[in-house]
């Protein structure tokens, strides 16, 4: 965690705003105290995010490369490190448009990256329910339309009911 929180606080001076926030699964797993192999750390950013996550990596002499160039998604991997950076645009006109947009409630968090990640109840912007969807342990989706949008999201519902040992909730089942 150390280490995570040292690479975050590089990215508020790159950005010169303030708004960039972590979100995500990444949240999620830290809460549930569920440490994998590969830290996968999601970033939204109000900016430029091309140029930010460039100067990230180049600052840490990291590898930087294209996910996706049309929704302007790169990919930061830390050399013998295992944290990998996913920057993104922030959808919407705030964090909160933002997170609705996404596919399930317990992966619609997120926190304010600033001097240091906080996973205090009061840091978590949570605006769709996912802390309590986690400690029900329930998979709960957003909203039908952002399943349909991407199909392969209903899979990933599936895979993370059975990783966590969660139930899927009754409305996002039908």
């Amino acid at each position: 965690m150390e280490k995570l929180n040292n690479y975050l606080q590089l990215l508020p001076k790159l950005a010169r705003c303030n708004d960039i926030y972590l979100v995500g699964g990444l949240i999620r797993d830290l809460l549930l105290k569920i440490r994998g192999e590969v830290l996968d750390c999601d970033v939204v950013i109000k900016g430029n995010v091309r140029q930010i996550s460039k100067e990230f990596s180049n600052r840490l002499s990291a590898t930087w490369f294209v996910l996706d160039e049309v929704n302007q998604i790169y990919r930061v991997v830390i050399k013998d490190s295992n944290l990998r950076f996913d920057f993104a645009p922030l959808r919407g006109n705030d964090i909160r448009e933002d997170l609705k947009s996404r596919d399930y409630t317990i992966n619609a968090l997120a926190v304010k990256i600033k001097d240091k990640l906080t996973l205090e109840e009061k840091d978590i912007i949570d605006p769709l329910g996912g802390l309590e969807d986690l400690n029900r342990r329930i998979i709960k989706a957003i909203c039908e339309e952002n399943l349909i949008a991407d199909p392969v999201r209903i899979l990933r519902g599936v895979s993370l009911s059975s990783e966590l040992n969660f139930d899927i909730e009754e409305h996002t089942l039908g």
